[in-house]
């Protein structure tokens, strides 16, 4: 015998509709998986690249590290970590600002996981 067909019903699924892929293209565009994997191989992740990378100001960085007032951002497409707006260089904000041919818009805070 066939299957019993019941109108209008749908299969219920166990998942919930907030961890479902995303529908914005926008977010589809701006999250890159294998670039943020690569990046995020043996780093600090407390610590901001172009601060670390700046000879001149390590020091600086460091004592930043300290401050609760700065937190560590990291972008979503490349996995470039920069410090944020209230440090005195806001390495994340130049980084979104950089002009690019793909969106770098996504940042997640490594301080209390939310995405920006």
């Amino acid at each position: 015998m066939g299957k019993k067909r019941i109108k209008g019903k749908t299969a219920q699924s166990d998942e919930s509709p907030d961890i479902l892929k995303p529908v914005c293209k926008h977010i589809r565009k701006g999250l890159d998986q294998g670039h943020v994997r690569k990046a995020l191989q043996n780093v600090e992740w407390h610590v901001c690249q172009d601060c670390k990378a700046d000879s001149k100001t390590q020091e600086k960085a460091e004592e930043e590290e300290t401050d609760e007032g700065t937190s560590i951002w990291l972008c979503l497409k490349c996995g470039h970590r920069g410090c944020d707006r209230n440090s005195p260089d806001q390495h994340a904000l130049k980084h979104y600002g950089t002009p690019r041919s793909d969106p770098h818009c996504l940042v997640l805070s490594l301080d209390n996981w939310s995405v920006w």
